[in-house]
C-alpha cells in the first residue's frame, strides 16, 4: 500500500517536472529564435542550464543509452516539433540535449534531477534496511526468550522422567522468570511431599514391625500348633501387606537415574530366570537410556513373574525403539485377563481372584514406575492368545 500511494504521488510529480521542463525548453527555444545567442546562455544559466552552440553533434561523446534517455528524448523532440538527441554527460547525474536549429547544434546540459527524483527509492531502502535491523533485533531477543522457555520445558521433562534438572537458573523475561521459579516451587514442594511422605511410612512400617514380631515370639507359647500356625501366616500376610505397601508407596523414588544399555539389561533380567520359554527380540543397535535401573529392573521382573505365572509354553518379549521412544512389549500363552478388567488391574490391592496370592499391588507398582518416568503402560490381547503388556518410554 506504502509503495502504491508512493508510487501514484511521484507519477504525479514527475509529471509536473516534465512539463515545468518542457516549458523551459519552450521558452529557451523562442528566445534563441528571436534574439542572440548570449541571451539564451544568460536565460538558461538562470534555469540551472548550460548551453553551448557547435557546429558538429556530440555523438562521439555518448555515454550510454537507455530507456529512460529515450524517454526523454520522445518528450522533447514532440514538445519542441524538432529531432532531438540525448546523451549522458560524463557523470550520468547530468543529461545533454541535443537539438538542431538550422545549420547549428545546440547542446543544453542540465541535471538529471529536473525529471527525476530518487526519494521514493531511498524512502524504501531506508524503510527495508530499518525493517530488516528491527526484525534482526527482534530475532535476537526471541531466540533468548526462547531459550529461556526451552529451558523451562526441558527441566520440566526431566522432572517429569523422574531425573536430575541440574542448576536450573530461571531466566528471561519477568513472565518466564515467574513461570520458572514457580516450577522450581513445585518441584520442592514435591520432593519435601515424597520425603515426608517416605519418612512417615518408614516409621509406620518400624512401629508395625515391632509388635509384630512380639506377636510371633508370643505364639511359640501357645501350645495348640494349629492355631500357632494359623497365627503365624497371618503375621507373615500382615508383614508382607506392609512391605508390599511401603514399596509402592515410595514407587522407586529415591533411586537417582543412570546411563545405560536398556537391550543389555533386558537380556541380564531374562537370563536370571534360566526359563527356555521365554524368547527375547530386540535390536543390534544399542539403545541407551536416562532411567532409574532398579526401577526399570523391577518393572521387567514382575511382568515376567506374571507372565511365566500364567504361561503354557511361550513368553515373548521384545525390545525397540521408534520415534524418540523405547518400546517394550511382554505376551503370553496363558489364559489372559477379560478386556474389561484391562484398567482395573492397574488399581492398589485390586485382584481378579479373591483368593490368589499376593496383594494386588503388582501391576500398580509397575504402573507408579513407568509413569514416573514420563511413560505410558497398557494391556492388549496377545496374538499367542494370552495378554499383551505394552510399555512406552521417552528415550
Amino acid at each position: 500500500m506504502g509503495y502504491i500511494f508512493y508510487e501514484r504521488h511521484w507519477d504525479n510529480i514527475y509529471k509536473r517536472l516534465e512539463q515545468n521542463w518542457v516549458g523551459e525548453l519552450k521558452v529557451l527555444q523562442r528566445v534563441y529564435e528571436t534574439s542572440s545567442f548570449v541571451e539564451v546562455s544568460k536565460i538558461a544559466s538562470y534555469m540551472g542550464y548550460v548551453v553551448v552552440k557547435s557546429k558538429q553533434p556530440i555523438k562521439d561523446h555518448v555515454y550510454g543509452d537507455d530507456q529512460y534517455l529515450k524517454q526523454v528524448r520522445q518528450v522533447a523532440s514532440e514538445a519542441l516539433n524538432i529531432k532531438a538527441d540525448t546523451y549522458y554527460g560524463q557523470d550520468k547525474g547530468a543529461i545533454i540535449l541535443e537539438i538542431k536549429i538550422n545549420s547549428e547544434y545546440l547542446h543544453i546540459k542540465f541535471p538529471s534531477k529536473k525529471l527525476y527524483s530518487p526519494t521514493t527509492f531511498i524512502f524504501f531502502l531506508w524503510m527495508l534496511g530499518s525493517a530488516s535491523l528491527l526484525v534482526l533485533i527482534a530475532i535476537v531477543l526471541m531466540k533468548n526468550q526462547i531459550r529461556a522457555i526451552l529451558q523451562l520445558a526441558d527441566a520440566a521433562e526431566k522432572l517429569g522422567k523422574g531425573q536430575d534438572i541440574g542448576r536450573f537458573k530461571p531466566t528471561g523475561a519477568k513472565e518466564v522468570r515467574i513461570a520458572g521459579k514457580a516450577f522450581l516451587r513445585m518441584k520442592q514442594r514435591i520432593e519435601r511431599q515424597i520425603y515426608f511422605r517416605t519418612q512417615l511410612l518408614g516409621h509406620i512400617s518400624h512401629d508395625l514391625r515391632t509388635p509384630l514380631t512380639r506377636m510371633r515370639l508370643n505364639t511359640e507359647f501357645i501350645e495348640n500348633k494349629a492355631i500357632c500356625a494359623d497365627l503365624n501366616e497371618e503375621i507373615s500376610n500382615m508383614e508382607g501387606v506392609i512391605e508390599e505397601y511401603l514399596n509402592f508407596a515410595k514407587a522407586e523414588g529415591n533411586e537417582h537415574t543412570s546411563r545405560f544399555n536398556l537391550p543389555h539389561t533386558v537380556s541380564n533380567i531374562i537370563s536370571r530366570y534360566k526359563n527356555g520359554i521365554i524368547k527375547f527380540s530386540a535390536p543390534k543397535k544399542e539403545i541407551s537410556v536416562t532411567l532409574r535401573k532398579h526401577g526399570i529392573e523391577r518393572v521387567l521382573s514382575n511382568l515376567l513373574d506374571n507372565a511365566l505365572k500364567f504361561a503354557k509354553s511361550e513368553v515373548h518379549v521384545t525390545l525397540y525403539s521408534k520415534h524418540e521412544h523405547w518400546y517394550l512389549i511382554i505376551e503370553d500363552d496363558g489364559i489372559g485377563i477379560p478386556e474389561s478388567y484391562f484398567k482395573k488391574v492397574f488399581k492398589p490391592f485390586f485382584k481378579i481372584d479373591k483368593n490368589s496370592k499376593g496383594f494386588g499391588l503388582g501391576l500398580a507398582i509397575v504402573k507408579s514406575i513407568i509413569y514416573s518416568h514420563g511413560g505410558r503402560i497398557k494391556l492388549a490381547k496377545s496374538k499367542l492368545g494370552g495378554l499383551q503388556t505394552i510399555i512406552k518410554v521417552p528415550l
